[in-house]
């Protein structure tokens, strides 16, 4: 059996954190769900500098961005 390989963008990823009933949210569980997400460590530097700015404390706390960030990561 094939394994799925997504790349996901730090756009949709900072979307999908952010909304969690978005199209982006529910990309990113499909694509867990089904398969494997694939992220170059310039992306994941990317996506860790910009989900913990500030700006996005009205959408979403910092605790559960970094939980976010965290299993992104791993």
């Amino acid at each position: 059996m094939t394994i799925k390989r997504y790349v996901i963008d730090t756009n949709v990823l900072i979307s999908a954190i952010l909304l969690p009933e978005s199209t982006a949210y529910n990309a990113y569980i499909k694509a867990l769900d089904t398969g494997i997400l694939l992220a170059s460590s310039s992306t994941l530097a990317e996506y860790s500098e910009v989900i913990l700015r500030s700006k996005f404390d009205r959408y979403s706390s910092q605790e559960r961005r970094q939980i976010f960030l965290i299993k992104a990561i791993y």
